[in-house]
């Protein structure tokens, strides 16, 4: 009886994890989302910029000198341009959704505690505390926007989170000062922070679940290969894909 020859099983390349379904323009989905990064960019800048207009209060309610004032601002930008760097970094290991929403009511939170604050000190910590947190909107925000939405469709869905900032902006000092003039300044700020309390929890919901629309190497597969796979499957995420292994 002849030896029964048998075959090496075929040598099989681990498996890549492709990237996720884009959505389109035009879709309710792509309305969703990039409603969703509107209040993003509408509450965090309103947080960042409400206290502009009560820089005057402040030296009354603190006896403060107007320079000292200045620090509410000037201090929460410093720290968010400092956070910013270490956002980044923390962006590409954790879900980008769930940093974004917890950096929005962290902010929202601390700036409630800024309007209850018994002395000049703690309000500073507070606004400083605020820019550290609110550093992991924009340090993720259109990387957690190519995410999801197609390449070909991304420049609108970026272009509604950038009004939303500029809006922000304004309408946290314009709604400010106008509430001073009816209410305190303490009042003024717990209202603004409610509304971005609402308005992170409106992203949260109006936002799918964010995977990673790069892929990441198999066991035993070099990074630079996953990112010649990347590159084949779309020009949006090869030049991640090409930092991340050259890393």
């Amino acid at each position: 009886m002849p030896p029964t020859r048998t075959h090496p099983p075929e040598a099989t390349s681990p498996q890549v994890q492709g990237p996720v379904t884009a959505v389109q323009q035009g879709s309710r989905a792509y309305t969703r989302v990039s409603a969703a990064f509107f209040l993003v960019g509408f509450a965090s800048f309103s947080l960042i910029y409400c206290v502009q207009p009560l820089l005057g209060a402040f030296t009354l309610a603190f006896h403060v000198t107007p320079a000292q004032s200045a620090l509410a601002l000037s201090l929460t930008t410093g720290c968010l341009a400092a956070a910013i760097l270490l956002m980044g970094a923390l962006g590409e290991r954790l879900n980008r959704r769930n940093v974004m929403f917890t950096a929005m009511c962290g902010a929202a939170l601390l700036t409630l505690a800024a309007a209850m604050a018994p002395s000049w000190p703690l309000l500073l910590g507070a606004r400083a505390a605020t820019g550290l947190v609110l550093g992991g909107v924009p340090a993720i925000a259109m990387a957690a926007l190519a995410d999801v939405i197609d390449a070909r469709h991304l420049g609108r869905a970026m272009g509604m989170y950038v009004g939303g900032t500029a809006f922000g902006g304004m309408m946290g000092r314009v709604s400010v000062g106008v509430l001073t003039e009816f209410t305190s300044w303490s009042t003024a700020l717990g209202v603004l922070a409610g509304v971005a309390l609402l308005a992170a929890f409106g992203f949260r919901l109006m936002l799918p679940a964010i995977a990673h629309a790069r892929p990441a190497a198999a066991p035993g597969l070099p990074r630079r290969a996953a990112s010649r796979r990347t590159c084949a499957s779309g020009p949006a995420t090869c030049g991640t894909a090409r930092s991340r292994a050259c890393s």
